[in-house]
């Protein structure tokens, strides 16, 4: 459920800005609930990446040279895309991902397949989890890089 503030209503805010309810933190300034976020996730991940955006080729470059450095030095180098990323973000950061090489990506941000992460149970605030869902987060990583790393398969 989106949170509703009455308007002029600071009682619950604190000395930073931060709203304090029900031990979840929440900003002013996020116009966004998680559910509008899970929603618009999942909207963006079925674009076609030309609707997206395109990937910067700086940046690019630059994700590229560290994974051949790391490849010289016989270490992997491994991009992962988080979930709760705004969607500023995922359009800077998703052209970039969707080019590397799999054996070099993890994927979470998917609400379809990490729909926990959405669950305000698990929230600190719009952005981050709190202490279960980072255990969760830490979990799913894990079971993500050791199949990565012991198959080399990458299921995103």
């Amino acid at each position: 459920t989106p949170l509703i503030i009455k308007e002029n209503d600071t009682s619950k805010i604190t000395v930073n800005g931060v709203l304090q309810l029900n031990t979840h933190a929440f900003f002013l300034k996020e116009a966004i609930s998680l559910t509008d976020l899970q929603i618009k996730l999942k909207e963006l991940l079925k674009e076609k990446p030309e609707q997206i955006g395109s990937a910067n080729p700086a940046y690019l470059q630059m994700a590229e040279k560290m994974i051949k450095k790391g490849r010289e030095q016989n270490i992997s180098v491994i991009f992962i895309l988080p979930p709760k990323l705004s969607e500023t973000h995922f359009r800077n950061v998703f052209p970039i991902y969707q080019k590397l090489n799999p054996k070099n990506k993890l994927s979470l941000i998917d609400p379809l397949s990490y729909p926990e992460f959405y669950e305000l149970k698990y929230a600190y605030d719009l952005r981050h989890l709190d202490k279960e869902g980072s255990k969760i987060y830490t979990a799913k990583l894990s079971a993500l890089f050791s199949k990565l790393i012991c198959t080399g398969e990458n299921s995103k």
